[in-house]
């Protein structure tokens, strides 16, 4: 089961705690993996969520590292749902579109199996051309875009960046983490949905 889980998702120990029931277990089955050459620590992340603590990362593929905190919040939202079932990383298929008159190239940064929802981790990073560009893109498949992100300040910029994919939601990182089932999302509009991942 770990290794399923980590062949999708870079994990941190929290994110495995659910298997093993206590760290001392966790941390001797991981040191076995990694030592098989089954699994590695792809790098150490450090949310400030969670008191800025540095986390070491797992994962049974690779990842940039200086992507880490940004996929671990995905984990950490994606553990919060329950574990839906969905693509992460390199697995996401690009969408190729044409923006500026160009033809471009999307990977999202996930994609659930039901229906086919995308997902988008914004940790205010990425200039607005880019977020312009991803709605574009993203916004022509006529699938749902789950835009979660750190802020309410960078909410209201992110909803007015990607008026060009009307099937957008929108949610706060805390607010899915603490009530995910709740009402979190919310559309361009302001209204809210209450959906699941």
């Amino acid at each position: 089961m770990i290794r399923e889980r980590m062949s999708v998702h870079p994990c941190g120990k929290k994110d495995l705690l659910d298997l093993f029931g206590d760290y001392r277990r966790l941390s001797r089955r991981l040191a076995k993996l990694a030592k098989r050459g089954k699994l590695r620590c792809v790098g150490t992340a450090q949310l400030k969520e969670d008191g800025g603590r540095p986390e070491n990362v797992y994962f049974i593929g690779q990842v940039r590292t200086d992507w880490l905190d940004h996929e671990l919040r995905i984990t950490r939202v994606v553990r919060a749902a329950g574990w839906p079932d969905m693509l992460r990383l390199y697995d996401v298929p690009k969408v190729k579109g044409v923006y500026d008159g160009k033809e471009v190239d999307v990977r999202p940064d996930g994609q659930f199996a039901e229906m086919g929802r995308l997902l988008e981790m914004d940790c205010g990073t990425e200039p607005q051309v880019e977020i312009e560009k991803k709605a574009v893109v993203l916004g022509a498949t006529g699938k749902a875009i789950m835009w979660v992100t750190l802020s309410e300040a960078r909410m209201k910029k992110l909803k007015a960046w990607t008026e060009a994919a009307p099937l957008s939601l929108f949610a706060l990182y805390q607010d899915l983490l603490d009530k995910p089932g709740g009402e979190v999302w919310t559309d361009h509009a302001g209204s809210k949905v209450a959906t699941k991942l």
